[in-house]
Parts: C-alpha cells; sequence; structure tokens
C-alpha cells in the first residue's frame, strides 16, 4: 500500500514537470502544529524567503541546492538536514 503511494506521488511530480511547471508541490500534512509538504524544483528555481514558526526537514534527493540560514547560504548535495 505504502509502494503505491510513492509511486502515485513519482507520477504526479513527473507528470507536472512534463507540463512545463517548474515548481510542483504536493502538500502531505496539514496540522496546527505543523505541515509536510515535498517540492519538486526545476534548475534555478527554488523557494522564495520565508520565516515559519515550525522546525525544518530538507531532503535533497538529487542535485544539489544552496539553502539560507540566518542570511548564510550553504551548498547542499544528496543530504537530510534538520533545521
Amino acid at each position: 500500500m505504502f509502494c503505491g503511494a510513492v509511486e502515485r506521488l513519482i507520477i504526479f511530480f513527473e507528470e507536472n514537470h512534463g507540463c512545463g511547471s517548474p515548481i510542483v508541490s504536493r502538500t502531505l500534512i496539514a496540522e496546527e502544529t505543523g505541515t509536510v509538504t515535498l517540492f519538486s524544483f526545476d534548475e534555478r528555481q527554488g523557494l522564495s524567503k520565508h520565516t515559519t514558526p515550525f522546525d525544518a526537514l530538507a531532503f535533497i534527493l538529487e542535485g544539489e541546492t544552496g539553502i539560507a540560514i540566518s542570511g548564510q547560504t550553504l551548498m547542499f548535495l544528496w543530504t537530510i538536514l534538520y533545521i
């Protein structure tokens, strides 16, 4: 059952990127205590600067990214971050 859900998410992201969407997202959990949202970015795309009252967790599954924390940009490649 879980594998089928993962496969459907992969298909969702692949189909939406194929339609020319540079950023694709899907919220999996939305609660008062926080959210879980999956993002997929094309090259040179990203989120705008923002703050959140919650901790952040980032999984970089493919490629590399720069993440700015307190004004300092750090580069990451294939990793898991707890911010």
